[in-house]
């Protein structure tokens, strides 16, 4: 019996059903033929050119990603833009968004296993996590934790008063959840932060990058469609951060520092 996108597409939405969700996001089938058969699929952070054309490369006929392809209210599809290039590829295009965000086994929940934490629990805006490490730690060794965790190659980061045991955290771009999470946890930990949203807090604040936060679902999602579809080739896209990090050469490392 052929595999067709329809069926993968069922099986991503039981995972992660799309009322989870934000109202503004865009997720489920964005490009291409719910009927397609489907023998190669490309998991990624991020529907890229560069990602598309590795998914081209491989024969897929579909790509599912956590970002989407179509978003912010696009009005035109011209040579160049990713949604074009998949559909002249003849590739469909699934995103799982805020929906695996909030999911079980979603976005939030890898983030909390690579960071090791222990208990986790889904915080009451049904998006982010919190969870106990397997021991406590100053604060500075605990930006330097996550950073090493997350093979970030930098974080930013707010010292707390005291030693970080609880985590909450969110992946992406979290501040919309900060400021009740903070009341309970030693730390809050988040992919990016605006200059006037860093808290004054005495909880620990790291931001250790969007893309260091949420790459870790591709080859997790992967994983769990390799085991739903055995008959399928399932590949997980080689991809890095959109920008470099560059640190001044004897630059203090010190947190809060007056100018």
């Amino acid at each position: 019996m052929q595999i067709t996108v329809r069926d993968i597409l069922v099986w991503l939405e039981q995972a992660a059903p799309p009322a989870l969700a934000e109202e503004w996001d865009n997720v489920g089938l964005l490009v291409g033929d719910p009927d397609e058969p489907v023998g190669r699929v490309l998991v990624s952070l991020d529907p890229s050119p560069a990602v598309i054309a590795q998914a081209a490369g491989m024969g897929a006929q579909l790509l599912v990603s956590h970002h989407p392809v179509i978003f912010g209210g696009r009005k035109r599809l011209l040579a160049g833009d990713p949604a074009y290039e998949l559909a002249r590829a003849g590739l469909s295009a699934i995103a799982m968004h805020t929906n695996l965000d909030a999911a079980a086994g979603g976005v939030n929940d890898v983030l909390a296993a690579r960071l090791g934490l222990e208990g986790v629990r889904t915080a009451p805006d049904g998006i982010s996590r919190v969870g106990r490490l397997p021991a406590p730690f100053p604060p500075a060794a605990f930006a330097a934790y996550a950073m090493d965790r997350l093979e970030a190659p930098a974080v930013q980061w707010k010292a707390g008063d005291r030693p970080v045991e609880m985590v909450a955290l969110c992946s992406g771009a979290g501040e919309d959840f900060m400021a009740p999470l903070l009341e309970g946890a030693d730390a809050f930990l988040t992919g990016e932060l605006k200059y006037h949203d860093w808290p004054d807090t005495a909880a620990t604040v790291v931001a250790a990058g969007h893309f260091h936060t949420e790459v870790w679902i591709a080859e997790a999602l992967a994983a769990r469609l390799r085991e739903a579809f055995p008959a399928l080739q399932v590949e997980t896209a080689k991809e890095r951060c959109p920008y470099g990090v560059m640190v001044r050469r004897g630059q203090p490392a010190e947190n809060g520092k007056d100018r």
